[in-house]
This record gives structure tokens, C-alpha cells and sequence, in this order.
């Protein structure tokens, strides 16, 4: 498989937004439902999906900013560009596009479970996820990070050729960062839904990674990410909400995982499966080499929250 990178675009990376000239948009019938409503391509062959403002209009943004800070974690996230386009009755529309694998074949992962055509590429899909799951394992912490509540098996990208696997990338950030002034919509951080295939095989010892990653990204680059967001794609009251809710919810990233390993343990004690972490260990990202020894009374005085 080749490795998500030759899916990824610095170009897309290190540009905010696209020309409108660039783009040939074809719209659905129905644009105006949830989803993507078009379809674009561009001069040299670039594919993307189109996110419209639907009741939210902070979407575009949203996509963007997600995508970036993936990108910056090296995860293997999709490119987005932020884009002005024309609509069928005359009118512009801000919108986010979201680049497609140019593949010869480009399926979610859903469908192509669903489709069972490809039993070559379905079994390289599921020894991606086995072969490098402290990657996937960092898509989950990133999607708690952001807050993002949507990550399906519809939103994780399939690009192949007949017989073989090229790219496995996670798109669609609509749903994160849906944040107001009111605190509670962000103060709240816990673990969010992810995949059956990341979930049944993640312990608590890979999400070490990408708990250090985001905790240490420096401060300047998650406010540039922001920043350089155009005002009328998301207004300046919102850029200060989001760069303190990150920095935030990062403080608490590791806690909240700690908490669920630690009900997993409670919920799964038959399995086999060495859930819990002790505290000191997890806080500090060392992994033992032996066993951990179950939860002690002083550990149960000393919630991680609250050291």
C-alpha cells in the first residue's frame, strides 16, 4: 500500500483557499440536503467532494481547521481547501473541498464492506488497521481532541486499484468543533466514538503517542491554523473560542482515556485483555513491560483529574 502521504497535498496544506476559476462544479439535484451536494474537478485532474454551509455556516472552517491540525500530527487525515463557488441560481456560496484519491477505484469503507468485491483489498484495509494502530488509535484521541462525534465506517476513504490497496484516509469533520460560547459544549471531554476495527484493537498503551503529539504541539501552530482562516469564512469571536477550547480539551485528553480504560476493565474482565493503566504510568507515557496490577485504594483517592 502506499503510504497515505502520496494521497496528501502539501500544496493543499499550505494554502488556505482555492480560486473559484480553477474549479468545474457539478451540482446534485438536491443541494441543499445534508452531505456534499457537488462534485468538482480541476486543471491539473484534482478531485474533491463539496461541503456546503447548510444551518451551520461555520462548516467550511471547520473542515479546514480539522484537516490542517491532522496534517500537522502526520495523521492520515484528508486535504482540504476553503473555496467560493458559483451556484446553479447565480448566487456564491462558501464552501469547503475535500480532496478525493485519485485512485482508479475510491469507495468508503462501508460501501466497499457492503459491495464485497474486492476481497484482496477489504483484507489489506483490515492488516492497515492491525499493522499500524497506534496511527489509528491517534485518529481516535485526534477526533476526541476536536470533539468530532461523527466517525463511521462511511467516513473512512477506501482508494484502490483492482486487486490492491493505495490509500486509507479519514475525512469529514462537519461534526467537530460544533462549539458556542457557552462552556459546556467543550468543557465536557470524553473518549467519542470511532471505528469497530480501531476500537477492538487499541489498548490503552497506543494512544500514548498521539496524547504526547497533541499535548506538545506548540500553541502558535494550532493559533496559525486558526488564524489564517478568512474572516468571512469564520468570524473572530469564533477563532478565539476554538483556540481556547483546544487548548482546553487537550489538558483533559489524557484523563478521559485513562477513565474509559480503566470502566473497560470493569465492563470486560473475562477477555483477557490488560485494560488497566495505572495512573502514574499513563500520565507520564512510559509502557511497562509486565502486567499492571489492578486498582488500588490510593489510586481511587487520587482521580487523575484532580493530582
Amino acid at each position: 500500500m502506499k503510504h497515505t502521504a502520496t494521497y496528501q497535498s502539501s500544496q493543499w496544506f499550505n494554502c488556505v483557499e482555492a480560486s473559484s476559476s480553477e474549479w468545474e462544479i457539478l451540482w446534485s439535484e438536491r443541494s441543499d440536503t445534508n452531505g456534499c451536494p457537488a462534485y468538482c474537478r480541476t486543471r491539473p485532474l484534482e478531485k474533491a467532494w463539496v461541503k456546503p454551509r447548510r444551518k451551520d455556516s461555520a462548516v467550511p472552517a471547520r473542515e479546514k481547521i480539522s484537516a490542517d491540525l491532522g496534517r500537522l500530527l502526520r495523521l492520515p487525515v484528508v486535504s482540504v481547501l476553503l473555496c467560493k463557488v458559483t451556484k446553479p441560481d447565480g448566487s456564491t456560496q462558501p464552501v469547503a473541498l475535500s480532496k478525493c484519491s485519485l485512485s482508479r477505484n475510491h469507495l468508503s469503507w462501508f460501501r466497499l464492506q457492503r459491495q464485497n468485491l474486492e476481497s484482496r483489498v477489504i483484507a489489506e484495509v483490515i492488516d492497515y488497521f492491525a499493522g499500524d494502530i497506534a496511527v489509528t488509535a491517534g485518529m481516535w484521541v485526534f477526533d476526541t481532541w476536536i470533539q468530532n462525534r461523527d466517525r463511521t465506517d462511511r467516513n473512512i476513504m477506501v482508494g484502490y486499484s483492482p486487486g490492491r490497496l493505495d490509500h486509507v484516509y479519514f475525512y469529514d469533520f462537519d461534526q467537530s468543533m460544533r462549539w458556542t460560547g457557552n462552556s459546556s459544549t467543550w468543557r465536557q471531554v470524553f473518549v467519542h466514538q470511532t471505528v469497530n476495527q480501531v476500537f477492538n484493537r487499541v489498548k490503552w498503551e497506543h494512544c500514548l503517542p498521539y496524547l504526547e503529539k497533541i499535548e506538545t504541539l506548540p500553541e502558535s501552530s494550532i493559533a496559525e491554523i486558526i488564524d489564517r482562516i478568512p474572516p468571512d469564512y469564520l468570524p473572530k469571536e469564533c477563532k478565539v473560542l476554538y483556540k481556547r477550547a483546544l487548548l482546553y480539551r487537550r489538558q483533559h485528553l489524557r484523563p478521559a482515556f485513562y477513565d474509559l480504560f480503566v470502566r473497560l476493565d470493569q465492563i470486560m474482565p473475562s477477555t483477557g485483555k490488560v485494560w488497566y493503566p495505572d495512573w502514574q504510568v499513563f500520565k507520564n507515557a512510559v509502557i511497562p513491560a509486565g502486567p499492571q496490577r489492578p486498582p488500588t485504594t490510593a489510586d481511587a483517592a487520587q482521580p487523575p483529574g484532580h493530582e
